[in-house]
């Protein structure tokens, strides 16, 4: 879900579930999906701040050459070891 919050701004509300970790803060894909989505249905502009549970990503979604940039923190949230 993801909701307008200003022209150049949305808050999405993902819920991603990464296979053998659970659910996670953030989904860098499904940021970058909803932006897609909001320029295609004249909600945004093409470069947007989407607010996630784990942080604020930027993404921009580029006239010049069609790729999708995404920008923003990170952060080591585990450190472990396994013994094979």
């Amino acid at each position: 879900i993801a909701q307008k919050v200003g022209e150049e701004s949305i808050e999405a509300g993902i819920e991603a579930v990464e296979r053998g970790a659970g659910e996670t803060l953030a989904c860098g894909t499904g940021a970058c999906a909803s932006v897609v989505a909001s320029v295609l249905n004249d909600l945004t502009e093409r470069q947007v701040s989407v607010q996630l549970e784990g942080g604020e990503l930027t993404v921009l979604w580029s006239r010049e050459d069609g790729r999708v940039y995404m920008t923003g923190p990170a952060e080591t949230v585990y450190d472990g070891e396994i013994l094979i």
